[in-house]
Order: structure tokens, then C-alpha cells, then sequence
């Protein structure tokens, strides 16, 4: 009702700047009939809080709710004849007994399912991987999660879907993969389980480099205040 409303009504037509984390989210209000204007500023955070791990561990890892559109399904029919390919999953949400029974079934021994983390159990879980993997089957806008494995010095394996696409460069801080394709994603995952440490290691050095280009708190605020300062004028404002 709130969407329908703002439809008919356009009270966003009074808004002088929108702002967005994502290329993408900025491309979608636009196609649907929204004003170019929109800033586009990444989320951040202060990456002097996340002690980036470089050295690979022996484990894949999801973090996120359980749920149809996050792709699990797809992960674990990519994983489950591949017992070399250790996965960790960390969340909870309505797919999980759906999820447990398929691995039961499958007798699928590679994965652990651990329930929601949080905090420096959860830090801990995802420096201590090889990679963190993001099989979205549906758009992601621009997800903390791999901000923060990012952050940590982890590689990130991810669908080539909405605002993930922009965050992860392919081949250098990560791997983009086909969504729903269990064949794609299987591929991927073996080719990364087989690199070499220095290569994982200078994948993750470089998704380290990008955040804090890129995501720095620092970054943030200094591209607020100038989106902030290009429209103030129009009211004769001054933030001082």
C-alpha cells in the first residue's frame, strides 16, 4: 500500500538527492520511474576493527538466512558428490529442516551446519576459511557480509547477480558464477579448492586493498558531505 501510494501520489518529486549503496539499486528506481537522481555511496565500515586472516583454511563458508532465494539448494547439489569441498554453513531461517533433511538423505559428510553466530565467533568462523561463497538466486543490493569476509582478507565465490557483481572483482578479489547453475558453481568451487595458498592469499589481499578503498568509513563520510553539500545550496544552508 505504501509503494501503491507512493506511485499515485510522487511525494518523492519534492526530494533533491536519493542516495544508494549500489550501481544497481540506482539503475532499478530509475527503470521504475524514479528521478535520476541518486548518488550512489557503498556501505562501509571501519575496516581498523576486522584483523584480516590471508592464510586459507580447509572450509568453504555461508553466512546468511536459510532460505529459497539465498541458493543453498544449488550449493549443495554443487558439493555433494565433491567430499574434497568442505562447507561451513552459519545462519538460520524457514529452509533450515528442509536443508538438514537434504544433506541426511544425500548422506552429505562435508557439511556442517552451525546454527546463527555472532560476533568474533562469527569473525572467527569466516578467517579461518578458504573463501566465503554467496549462491544468491535472487538480487543482492550491496550484502555487509562480504563487506565483512572482504574486510578479513577472504576471497568471495558469488552469483553474478544485482549488486554483487560490483563488488566483487572476478578473478581478482573473487569469482563470479552463473546463478542456479549447480554445474557453474561446482566447477568454480573445485578450481578454487585447488589453488595454490599464494594465489587465495593475493585474492584475499586484494578484496582487503578494495574494502578500504572502497568502504572505508573515512570514504563514506567525506561522499555524504559532498552529496550533502550539492544539494544545501538550493536552500541557502550551510553545514559550516
Amino acid at each position: 500500500m505504501e509503494l501503491y501510494l507512493y506511485w499515485i501520489f510522487k511525494p518523492y518529486r519534492k526530494i533533491q538527492l536519493f542516495v544508494s549503496p549500489s550501481d544497481f539499486l540506482k539503475k532499478k528506481y530509475i527503470d521504475y520511474g524514479f528521478p535520476p537522481i541518486i548518488k550512489v555511496i557503498p556501505n562501509f565500515l571501519n575496516y581498523n576493527n576486522f584483523k584480516p586472516e590471508y592464510n586459507p583454511g580447509d572450509y568453504f563458508i555461508y553466512v546468511g538466512r536459510l532460505s529459497d532465494e539465498k541458493g543453498l539448494m544449488t550449493l549443495l547439489q554443487a558439493i555433494k558428490r565433491n567430499p574434497e569441498l568442505k562447507l561451513k554453513i552459519v545462519g538460520g531461517g524457514p529452509k533450515e529442516s528442509d536443508l538438514k533433511r537434504y544433506i541426511e538423505l544425500n548422506r552429505i559428510e562435508n557439511v556442517e551446519m552451525l546454527g546463527p553466530k555472532y560476533g568474533f565467533e562469527l569473525f572467527d568462523l569466516i578467517k579461518y576459511s578458504k573463501a566465503m561463497v554467496v549462491p544468491s538466486e535472487w538480487y543482492e543490493n550491496y550484502p555487509m557480509v562480504v563487506i565483512e569476509a572482504m574486510a578479513l582478507g577472504k576471497p568471495v565465490v558469488a552469483s553474478d547477480l544485482g549488486g554483487l557483481s560490483e563488488m566483487i572483482d572476478h578473478e581478482v578479489t573473487g569469482w563470479l558464477v552463473p546463478a542456479s547453475n549447480v554445474d557453474a558453481l561446482k566447477h568454480v568451487l573445485v578450481k578454487v579448492n585447488k589453488l595454490p595458498p599464494e594465489q587465495l592469499i593475493r585474492a584475499g589481499r586484494a578484496a582487503r586493498v578494495k574494502i578500504e578503498h572502497t568502504n572505508s568509513s573515512d570514504k563514506y563520510y567525506e561522499s555524504l558531505m559532498r552529496a550533502y553539500q550539492g544539494v544545501l545550496p538550493k536552500y541557502k544552508l550551510n553545514l559550516g
